[in-house]
C-alpha cells in the first residue's frame, strides 16, 4: 500500500515474485504504477484502507498479507483490519527509532499463535482481538 510509490520496481518482488505483487494506491497515483504490476485502486487522494480490504478480499480471496511500516500497522489496527500481526525480531541493536505502533485508541488483546527461528531472526506471529 502505498501513495507516493516510491519503490524500486527493479526489485524481485515485482518482477519474479512466485505469486505477483499487487500495489494498493490511490487514483491520483495509478498512473505511475508501472504496466505489467497489478494495482488495486481505493481512494482518490488518501487509501480508503477498509475499500482496499474489501476489494482485495473480492479479487485475492479471505487471506491477504500487508507489509509495511508502524504508520500503516497502526492504521489498520485502528480501522480493526488486522487479524494477525506478524513481528520479526532481527538480531541487530540499533538507536533511538520511531516506536513500533504509536496512536492506538486503546489496548488491542493479542495471542501468540506461533514462534519461528530462522536464521537468527525470530518470526512471532499473533492473533489480534476484535476490539
Amino acid at each position: 500500500m502505498s501513495r507516493s510509490l516510491d519503490f524500486d520496481w527493479t526489485l524481485p518482488l515485482f518482477t519474479e515474485a512466485e505469486t505477483p505483487t499487487v500495489v494498493v494506491t490511490t487514483e491520483r497515483a495509478r498512473a505511475h504504477v508501472p504496466s505489467g504490476i497489478r494495482a488495486v485502486v481505493a481512494g482518490e487522494a488518501d487509501i480508503d484502507l477498509p475499500e482496499a480490504v474489501r476489494l482485495l478480499h473480492g479479487e485475492l480471496g479471505p487471506r491477504l498479507l500487508c507489509e509495511g511500516g508502524p504508520g500503516l500497522a497502526t492504521a489498520l489496527l485502528r480501522a480493526s483490519l488486522v487479524d494477525e500481526l506478524c513481528l520479526n525480531i532481527a538480531p541487530a541493536l540499533h538507536g533511538p527509532r520511531t516506536p513500533l505502533l504509536t496512536g492506538l485508541p486503546a489496548e488491542i488483546p493479542v495471542d501468540p499463535a506461533a514462534v519461528y527461528l530462522d536464521e537468527g531472526v525470530l518470526f512471532v506471529r499473533y492473533r489480534v482481538a476484535r476490539v
